[in-house]
């Protein structure tokens, strides 16, 4: 198996931000967060830096484990969350 290239966007780029910003607003590791979502503290990683595209499953997950709404992961096109006038935090 080759090394995968994954293809960072504008909006995974975001959601990886508001990942990583909600993570160090609970003092959260990437294994940490990773254990409470039961996902790969690598795959943490890569979510945060951009580089994968994310399921549903996964926002909820997340979304869980950093006692949130699924919604407050989710970038607005302009690369803020959903809701936030001028795309703010």
């Amino acid at each position: 198996m080759g090394i995968r290239i994954y293809k960072k966007t504008p909006l995974r780029i975001a959601f990886g931000n508001i990942v990583r910003s909600k993570r160090e607003d609970l003092h959260l590791t990437q294994e940490s967060l990773a254990e409470r979502a039961d996902l790969n503290a690598n795959y943490v990683g890569s979510l945060e830096r951009g580089e994968r595209n994310v399921g549903i499953e996964v926002i909820f997950k997340l979304a869980e484990a950093l006692r949130t709404h699924p919604k407050n992961l989710l970038p607005d096109q302009t690369g803020g969350k959903i809701g936030m006038p001028g795309g703010g935090k």
